[in-house]
């Protein structure tokens, strides 16, 4: 997981998504930041000391009201990216909200690192990005005056998001005296908790490379052996009153066979899952945006989907499954306690 977006980096995205940066496909790119009103907002409620509000890296973020008062119609969904990444990672999902009714006022995307896939090997979870998450979800729900929000992150934005819900102790060498205490759990704040492609049980490649990197390490990396995340998995808080996973089979990241994605995509304690079969790492987080909209919604995890590929994750479903094939009777993944 030392490089999670060779498809969705921020200078890949600016390179494709330039000169359609005003197209229903395409709502975030380089570009795209917090609408003004909740930039102004972040500034004067005591949240502007944020990077997410600083942006000290010039990278994307999206989501806020178009004026003052605007009314929300649904819940606002905060979406948090992986590793090296940047907000601009979720373009493909944002589009398939917005054709799903969802708002720009209902939709918030921050963007934590650097964004440079040179440097994702150095990210773990620190205290820096949990502070910053945990802040995000906070703001979000303060701004929008909403009683709960949904939060959905993918690859190590699983895993950053659920301490930042679930709060706490841990550690970090960079902390005074190698630990920290982010406070009391924020799960009274979260209805539906959904991780993609998270590495929750840690990653088999981290161990049998070495664990060559802060982002492998066993202390809070994405080791196997990894004590951020025992502590994070022995920790009976739930991540939000309804928690589901997304991840699958053929995900080259989180892994192949019994150790793979089958192993460490589930989260402990999770109310449904769905496990697909032959989408990757990103695929499963583009072409999922029917699975994450019944989990949100309807708080109940859909059978497996017939799943293509080479279809692109933002085309709409009368042109990405003309013939109706994503019905399968195949089931849900089953429960992981």
């Amino acid at each position: 997981m030392a490089i999670d977006s060779p498809k969705s980096a921020t200078s890949q995205a600016s390179a494709s998504h330039r000169s359609a940066a005003t197209s229903s496909l395409t709502p975030i790119s380089s570009g795209t930041r917090f609408k003004p009103d909740f930039q102004t907002w972040l500034k004067a409620n005591g949240y502007g000391d944020y990077d997410f509000a600083k942006n000290p890296n010039a990278l994307p973020s999206f989501g806020g009201k178009s004026k003052p008062g605007e009314k929300l119609t649904h819940q606002p969904v905060i979406l948090i990216h992986g590793n090296g990444d940047s907000a601009a990672g979720w373009n493909d999902v944002v589009a398939g909200y917005k054709r799903a009714g969802y708002k720009d006022s209902e939709i918030y995307a921050m963007s934590w690192g650097d964004g440079k896939a040179a440097s994702a090997g150095n990210n773990y979870h620190s205290e820096h990005y949990l502070r910053e998450v945990r802040g995000f979800i906070q703001a979000v729900k303060d701004y929008t005056a909403a009683d709960k929000v949904d939060v959905i992150g993918h690859s190590m934005g699983v895993t950053l998001a659920r301490k930042a819900i679930k709060g706490g102790t841990g550690p970090d060498q960079a902390s005074p005296g190698g630990k920290y205490d982010l406070g009391k759990p924020i799960t009274d704040e979260v209805d539906t908790f959904v991780g993609i492609s998270g590495a929750n049980e840690g990653l088999q490649s981290c161990d049998l490379l070495g664990n060559p990197n802060p982002t492998s390490s066993t202390l809070n990396g994405f080791s196997q052996h990894s004590r951020f995340l025992h502590d994070l998995n022995e920790d009976p808080t739930r991540e939000g009153d309804h928690v589901y996973s997304i991840y699958s089979l053929a995900d080259p990241i989180l892994g192949y066979g019994p150790l793979g994605g089958a192993y460490t995509g589930p989260i402990p304690g999770q109310d449904g899952g769905e496990l697909l079969y032959t989408l990757g790492h990103f695929q499963s987080r583009d072409q999922s945006v029917a699975a994450q909209l019944e989990m949100i919604q309807d708080h109940h995890a859909p059978p497996a989907q017939f799943e293509n590929p080479w279809i692109p994750g933002n085309l709409p479903s009368s042109l990405s499954d003309p013939w109706g094939l994503a019905a399968n009777p195949e089931g849900d993944a089953t429960k992981k306690k």
